[in-house]
């Protein structure tokens, strides 16, 4: 199997998942053509590599993480963990939570990396460079 999730916030949408090869560029092509794109994200892992329990036990370890965390609204955050690579996507407040929340992940025991598609509310998006993808511990 596979799974491609889509993700919308505020006109900008992100696809995650493993979907096979011949998939992903139609998925693109597909998403480029809907009607108020602003942008367009995706992160596509290596089809079959993720381990599903290490992957949903860091993925409910950042969950948890991020809901008991003081000082951080992390309601219009999602993430995704799959072969211990994090994807953040949602929107937050402040530009602090942005880096609290990518520190938060960087610690979550299974994360290996991330890549952080968070947005600043009422900031215009500017894609991450592939500089953005951050080794974990």
């Amino acid at each position: 199997g596979f799974f491609l999730n889509i993700y919308v916030y505020q006109g900008r949408v992100f696809l995650v998942g493993d979907p096979p090869a011949d998939f992903r560029e139609p998925a693109v092509r597909f998403a480029i053509r809907q009607e108020g794109l602003q942008s367009l994200d995706y992160c596509f892992f290596p089809h079959n590599s993720g381990s599903p329990v290490s992957d949903f036990m860091a993925g409910c370890s950042l969950r948890v993480n991020l809901i008991f965390k003081p000082g951080i609204s992390s309601s219009w955050v999602e993430t995704e963990v799959y072969a211990g690579q994090a994807v953040l996507m949602g929107v937050v407040e402040k530009e602090e939570d942005v880096l609290k929340i990518a520190e938060l992940a960087r610690n979550t025991s299974g994360v290996r990396s991330i890549v952080n598609f968070l947005l600043v509310e009422g900031k215009p998006y500017v894609p991450p460079p592939d500089s953005e993808i951050i080794s974990g511990g």
